[in-house]
């Protein structure tokens, strides 16, 4: 058994969080990693089930992987949870049964977002211009993975966006 697990927790809406487990004296380490912040606890299970101590906290949890509803201390979160190699092959788009799954497109690297090559609900080819990202005085166009339909643009022109941040979601055409 490997000693790290690494997870991809996105919640709705939200650019997604990679979650690194490791394995550590008294229980595992958490180190949550989003958009270039890291954050760094203790986390080991707790007497009752869904009970687990952080920093000398318990936490009462329950998750429910059907719905993908985490309830944490009486709040309610919707999450998306995979795994580093699920996710990185959905990435891909490389995904079983070749065509249906959506695309997350992430920011390669930290920048400033020059131009919107498409709008929300545009059909895009596969290799065609979605926008262009100037980082390190470098013009970067980010090109769509994949044939589909652009949802979720959650960028304009001038905004800044950190590595990995969420662009826009590639949706397959006739999924909508």
């Amino acid at each position: 058994m490997s000693a790290e697990r690494v997870y991809w927790v996105t919640p709705r809406g939200e650019a997604p969080y990679r979650v690194v487990l490791r394995l550590a004296t008294g229980g595992w380490e958490a180190t949550v990693e989003r958009e270039g912040e890291r954050c760094r606890f203790p986390l080991a299970a707790g007497e009752a089930e869904g009970e687990a101590w952080s920093g000398g906290r318990c936490l009462r949890y329950h998750w429910d992987p059907a719905t993908g509803q985490l309830a944490l201390d009486g709040w309610t979160h919707e999450l998306e949870v995979e795994s580093d190699a699920v996710h990185r092959v959905a990435e891909l788009g490389l995904a079983k049964g070749g065509g249906s799954t959506r695309i997350r497109v992430q920011a390669p690297m930290p920048g400033l977002v020059l131009a919107l090559e498409v709008a929300e609900g545009d059909a895009v080819e596969e290799g065609q211009g979605i926008l262009i990202i100037e980082a390190m005085k470098m013009e970067n166009e980010i090109r769509a993975p994949k044939a589909g339909v652009i949802r979720e643009l959650t960028v304009a022109a001038g905004d800044a966006v950190e590595r990995d941040a969420q662009l826009c979601i590639v949706e397959p055409p006739g999924t909508a």
